[in-house]
């Protein structure tokens, strides 16, 4: 096994457990299906420059694995910013889910995690 394969088993084994880090959050493709995965939640995250170099005010970003396994995470190349959406608890404790477009791949590297940016 190389150090990568190790990285991305650890994405789901220690990072993305719901004891620790993660929460189970909704996604759902803009193209039909959804899946309930984990992933780490930041609900206060920092502004910061997309592309064209317009800052980007996100409401929350969310680190999940990057992956064809539908039970862990989504893979990158099926991510479709404008159209997927995500369905959160807002505040801990609420009990109702708010609806988020994502917005952005703001980070995705070879450690098997992906950040998004949802409004």
């Amino acid at each position: 096994m190389t150090l990568s394969d190790s990285l991305r088993d650890d994405v789901t084994a220690i990072f993305l457990q719901d004891d620790d880090f993660a929460e189970p959050i909704l996604y759902i493709l803009r193209n039909g299906g959804s899946r309930s995965i984990l992933a780490i939640v930041d609900r206060e995250p920092p502004a910061f420059y997309d592309p064209t170099g317009n800052v980007v005010l996100p409401m929350f970003t969310i680190e999940i694995a990057d992956t064809c396994d539908i039970t862990k995470g989504v893979s990158k190349a099926l991510i479709d910013t404008g159209g997927d959406n995500v369905e959160l608890l807002a505040e801990h404790g609420d009990v109702t889910k708010t609806r988020l477009t994502v917005l952005q791949v703001i980070e995705s590297d070879f450690n098997g995690m992906i950040k998004l940016a949802l409004k």
